[in-house]
């Protein structure tokens, strides 16, 4: 059709040129490519009706990280700078902490079994019946007592005398014996019945009022310590005339923690009367009954020595002065007491304590 035109518009015989047949042919030429577009137009609505739509999973994996091109020109910034280094060393700090903690709470648990086993053991020791043969004292024996002449009557007097003819502080006396021969800061042994059952203990001094603190009776590392005597004390019991016994107030009612609950009951004044305290040595028992209670922040009670008589009185007024008990007990210059002390725990007053004082009453002698 476009050849017929083209011939109509140029006749090669005259030359002639036909304007209305150029229109025609610019007319006919428009129709043709609108009609090619048209065309087109189909064929890609075809093509985009038979291919199905790509899905997401696969659009992802037919995706090329490396097509991604970085519009930013400045300078980069790297992910270790010092903000960085200050977090990673508080976090390794905390952690390091943290796990310490752990293995401090844990390691002060395993050591308050191992001294409370230790001491059960010792303590079930001491409850056993001995299978070796009492042996009678014989005349030829010395008598260690010098505590006699000091409470003003002799042997034969019963008042404060008591023999233990049946043995019954046997056992307790082997076991010293056996932990003085591992121990020689070994000192005696406190035992308490009424209302304070739970202390039964050995008791050891030191050259001085430090070292048992954080030391079980065996010299080894334990966060309850030991009962331990003021260094200040003679090992002779009897030369004493105030024995003073420290103790730490555990929070698993251990060590001295049976004063704190007595102290603080409501049953305190009813039942100090019906408490005594064993203070047996390798000498002889030593029992003594409460005369005085109190808290205390100062350290006047811890008096070992005095000048003279009226200075001893005047102490022995001071603690019944003191005292929150409603016990009205006689005294003298040949009084002889015993002091327990234990930590209070209260945050606010770390100096504080527990005070509790006996006086003798009774010397059980053995047999």
């Amino acid at each position: 059709m476009a050849a017929e035109n083209l011939n109509a518009v140029w006749e090669e015989e005259n030359g002639s040129y036909n304007a209305n047949t150029v229109s025609d042919l610019k007319q006919n030429t428009g129709h043709m490519q609108t009609e090619a577009v048209h065309d087109e137009s189909a064929e890609t609505d075809t093509v985009k009706t038979l291919l199905p739509e790509a899905s997401f999973e696969e659009t992802v994996e037919e995706f090329d990280l490396s097509e991604i091109q970085s519009t930013y020109t400045g300078k980069k910034t790297s992910i270790i700078n010092g903000m960085f280094v200050i977090r990673m060393f508080l976090l390794i700090a905390c952690a390091s902490m943290f796990m310490y903690c752990v293995y401090s709470i844990a390691d002060r648990i395993i050591k308050d079994i191992e001294d409370k086993n230790l001491m059960e053991n010792l303590i079930e020791t001491t409850q056993q019946s001995s299978v070796v043969p009492r042996v009678a004292k014989t005349n030829s024996t010395p008598s260690t007592l010098s505590l006699y002449d000091a409470l003003g009557v002799t042997e034969d007097e019963n008042n404060y005398i008591e023999i233990d003819s049946t043995g019954k502080y046997d056992q307790i006396l082997y076991t010293l014996m056996e932990l003085k021969a591992k121990n020689n800061d070994i000192y005696g042994w406190i035992r308490c019945k009424g209302g304070m059952p739970n202390i039964n203990y050995p008791i050891v001094k030191a050259t001085d009022n430090s070292y048992y603190l954080d030391r079980n009776i065996y010299k080894s590392s334990s966060p309850a310590g030991s009962i331990f005597a003021d260094f200040r004390n003679s090992f002779n019991h009897s030369d004493n005339y105030n024995t003073i016994f420290y103790g730490h107030c555990m929070t698993n009612g251990t060590m001295f923690r049976d004063i704190k609950d007595w102290y603080d009951s409501s049953t305190r004044n009813a039942t100090a009367g019906q408490i005594t305290i064993e203070i047996i040595t390798p000498e002889a028992v030593y029992v003594y009954e409460i005369f005085a209670a109190y808290r205390s922040t100062g350290a006047d009670f811890i008096t070992v020595s005095f000048t003279n008589n009226a200075g001893y009185l005047s102490f022995l007024q001071s603690l019944l002065n003191k005292s929150v008990l409603k016990r009205n007990m006689s005294y003298d210059i040949n009084t002889r007491i015993i002091t327990l002390s234990t930590c209070t725990n209260v945050l606010s007053s770390p100096d504080e304590r527990y005070v509790v004082h006996g006086i003798l009453t009774k010397i059980i002698k053995y047999s």
